[in-house]
């Protein structure tokens, strides 16, 4: 169906013979007093004048309209009947892959967790690894001063041993020099016999003390390199803390993205609410209605046409003063 309209330049001279009209009576109303019974009769005029004006304008303007309303409304209804399944078909779908890409997200952000929560516990035994290796090289390098000390200790103690060694040996030599000069055969024997023991039993006791020393020396060593072990050890370990991060998981479903057809789509967050009781989310609601009794009052919108209804057919609102005044109606000329 073709709709034969008028020219816009018809249009436009129709228009301006009407503004003409208006602008007249535009006039008129500046100079309108209403102070006697006869201006009160000129208004009265005058508004019937400007309803009349004002029904002819919208009685041409709706000659005008309804024509090419009719059109548009039979051009929808040719259309909805298919555009409303193609929208039906296009959002079920969207659901169902909506409920998809959720279940997804929350499988991704529940693998993100157990990998976060992997990894502190990964970082935390690396740590602690260090820390006992830390605590442990610490503990041999003290034991490690602990025998230099005692060593030193025994050192100071064989020295003094050993000085008094060598005083009891010359005390001897100067025994067996006198037995000599006295020409006391026995005497000399005795006194040979006891310098021989003397620095035997001194040199076992020196060799012991090297032997001693070279253990102890050697012990040191040992729990040197141990610490320094134990040290690379946590070194490594603090080298692994450090690394240690989890591996997070994104959801490709969600954003840009080109299809096969190089049609270009994007996914977006959409936060929806629904009534548990299963009551449509359309309707009118009174906050007294029972199916409504746990929400709290402040989501409640005052209807204001209902009210106002209420009132003028003279039901009482508390807090709502009801007015009477007059306003002028005209019938058609």
């Amino acid at each position: 169906m073709t709709l034969v309209t008028e020219s816009q330049d018809m249009i436009e001279r129709e228009i301006d013979a009407y503004r003409q009209e208006v602008e007249t009576l535009e006039r008129q109303a500046a100079s309108l007093l209403v102070t006697d019974d006869a201006s009160e009769e000129a208004a009265l005029l005058f508004i019937a004048e400007c309803k009349r004006a004002y029904a002819k304008l919208e009685e041409r303007r709706d000659s005008k309209v309804r024509p090419l309303n009719a059109e548009v409304k039979a051009i929808n209804e040719g259309f909805r009947p298919y555009t409303t399944v193609l929208d039906r078909l296009w959002r079920t779908t969207d659901q169902i892959r909506g409920r998809y890409v959720t279940q997804k997200q929350q499988a991704i952000e529940a693998a993100n967790r157990r990998a976060i929560a992997d990894a502190a516990e990964a970082k935390r035994r690396e740590e602690a690894r260090a820390e006992a290796a830390r605590q442990e090289a610490e503990r041999l390098r003290l034991d490690a001063e602990r025998l230099e000390q005692e060593e030193n200790d025994r050192l100071l103690k064989v020295e003094m041993d050993r000085l008094a060694a060598e005083k009891k040996i010359r005390d001897e030599e100067e025994a067996l020099v006198r037995a000599k000069q006295r020409g006391d055969a026995e005497a000399v024997r005795a006194a040979q016999e006891m310098l021989a023991e003397t620095r035997v039993r001194e040199e076992a006791r020196f060799e012991q003390a090297e032997e001693d020393r070279l253990a102890v020396l050697a012990e040191q060593n040992k729990l040197e390199k141990a610490a320094i072990k134990l040290d690379a050890k946590a070194d490594i370990a603090e080298s692994k803390a450090s690394m240690v991060a989890p591996t997070i998981q994104v959801n490709d479903s969600v954003g840009s993205r080109t299809l096969l057809d190089g049609s270009k789509v994007g996914t977006r967050k959409v936060v929806d609410w629904y009534f548990e009781n299963g009551m449509p989310k359309d309707g009118d609601y009174y906050h007294d209605d029972p199916r409504v009794s746990s929400i709290p009052s402040r989501y409640f919108l005052l209807d204001t046409a209902k009210m106002a209804k209420d009132v003028k057919n003279g039901v009482p609102v508390l807090g709502v003063k009801r007015t009477e005044g007059s306003t002028t109606t005209t019938g058609r000329k």
